[in-house]
């Protein structure tokens, strides 16, 4: 066998390989006596075929099978003792070779392949990246204590109806003469949020309703969303169809949410109990908290900043053409057409480019994610989702559980390895560069990201 790597330059290369009968006959003549034993030919006892006859059926799959075997095997070896570090995946070069699997013995095989680039990173104090300190005022910590008397805040009975109140009654089909339809559909204990109503033509029907008041409704008009209507009539979808379109709702109970009032009641739900005694101590956690969120904003700015700063000082050359082809040849997104590529390619270069960064950042200072970090990691995640679904308090047990069982998913598990030795990687920068601190309201930050 001979293989060779042709450079057209720094970044692209072409390997080169010869496979000869020598190089494969041995392996394919083991493989045809295996199939010799197991295989069942008319007229033959298992085992008992001429050999000329199981290397006339399968002989030549068999040659396909293991010349393919050694083309994998010495195409990866040879990027290996080479240390040549490719970009995708080898690609077959566009010159290479016709193939008669028929009558050719020896075969020539070409590989196009995308070339990682060499690169040094050198931080220091002179490079400077932008640290935003974001100001926690009184009026943030206001709209945070408003916020935890609403989470815990419920909804009251009331005697008559608001915009932002809402209705519970019997909805009942009637017939198009407005009489009661005889087997009609009945839904009792319809809830009717008002500020969800399309329009307010529709929400004015209920403001100013009273417990004992009857509404002629269009469904359709009212409920315009087919997937709510049949919810809010305990029906499918598809039982709609037969129905009339209008229905009495007769009121049975009115009901106003109501914020919780700021007491101890409220700290124990919000912190746990005796947690905090005094509204000055509900008000200095808030502002913790506070602290710990925009610090994680600030941190993923800068995370943002650092990573634009360092593919702009490193100013890496990538093989473009070959990855276009590479993405256009390997995707499974039958959509991704030339045209589509030139637009997305400039965010995968950038996504590229920066991972090279952070290999070798990673390399360079040996950084690893060990198991107690990784499960850590799993905890945190296990608990963002836990706040996600409205539950900001989660049991320690209960976080430990669901994080043990994202770390059986491999998937998740690479996931969490990688965030977690990027953040070692933007620890390191925010180390190594000087920081630009700059104060910054709250407001102002976010028009950072418009």
């Amino acid at each position: 066998m001979d293989i060779n790597t042709e450079h057209i330059d720094d970044l692209n290369a072409i390997i080169r390989m010869k496979i000869t009968e020598e190089d494969y006959k041995e392996k394919v003549a083991e493989v045809l006596a295996d199939y010799r034993k197991k295989a069942k030919f008319d007229g033959f006892r298992p085992g008992k075929a001429p050999l000329g006859l199981v290397k006339k059926v399968y002989g030549r799959a068999v040659i396909v099978d293991q010349v393919n075997n050694l083309l994998s095997e010495n195409l990866t070896k040879h990027l290996t003792d080479n240390n040549i570090r490719v970009l995708g995946e080898p690609l077959p070069a566009e010159d290479s070779p016709s193939i008669d699997w028929d009558t050719q013995n020896e075969f020539d095989f070409a590989f196009s392949i995308g070339i990682a680039p060499e690169f040094e990173l050198k931080l220091t104090k002179r490079d400077k990246v932008v640290w935003y300190n974001i100001d926690i005022d009184d009026s943030l910590i206001n709209d945070q204590v408003e916020n935890y008397t609403k989470r815990f805040g419920g909804f009251q009975a009331t005697e008559v109806a608001e915009a932002e109140d809402m209705v519970k009654g019997d909805l009942v089909e009637l017939n198009e003469d407005g009489t009661t339809k005889e087997e009609g559909v009945v839904a009792v204990d319809a809830l009717v949020s008002i500020n969800t109503l399309p329009d307010e033509s529709i929400k004015n029907i209920f403001i100013g309703a009273k417990t004992g008041d009857v509404k002629v409704l269009d469904m359709e008009t009212t409920f315009p969303n087919e997937a709510d209507r049949a919810s809010l009539l305990k029906l499918t979808k598809e039982d709609l169809a037969d129905l009339g379109k209008q229905f009495s709702y007769t009121i049975s109970e009115v009901s106003s949410f109501a914020p919780v009032e700021i007491n101890q009641e409220l700290f124990d739900m919000a912190f746990g109990e005796d947690e905090v005694k005094s509204e000055e101590e509900f008000r200095s956690k808030i502002k913790e908290e506070l602290q710990s969120q925009l610090d994680r904003e600030s941190y993923y700015k800068f995370h943002l900043d650092a990573r634009d700063k360092l593919v702009q000082k490193t100013n890496l050359q990538l093989p473009d053409e070959f990855l276009k082809r590479w993405m256009l040849t390997t995707s499974k997104d039958e959509k991704l057409t030339v045209e589509s590529l030139e637009e997305e390619y400039p965010r995968f270069s950038e996504d590229l480019k920066w991972q090279l960064i952070k290999d070798l950042i990673s390399k360079e200072q040996e950084f690893k994610a060990f198991e107690d970090e990784i499960k850590a990691e799993a905890i945190q995640s296990a608990r963002a989702q836990f706040q996600q679904y409205g539950i900001p308090n989660a049991p320690e047990e209960q976080l430990i559980r669901f994080s043990e069982s994202i770390l059986t998913n491999e998937d998740e598990q690479r996931r969490l390895i990688e965030r977690i030795l990027e953040d070692k990687v933007i620890s390191f920068v925010k180390e190594a560069v000087k920081l630009d601190d700059k104060k910054i309201s709250l407001d102002e930050f976010k028009e950072l990201f418009k």
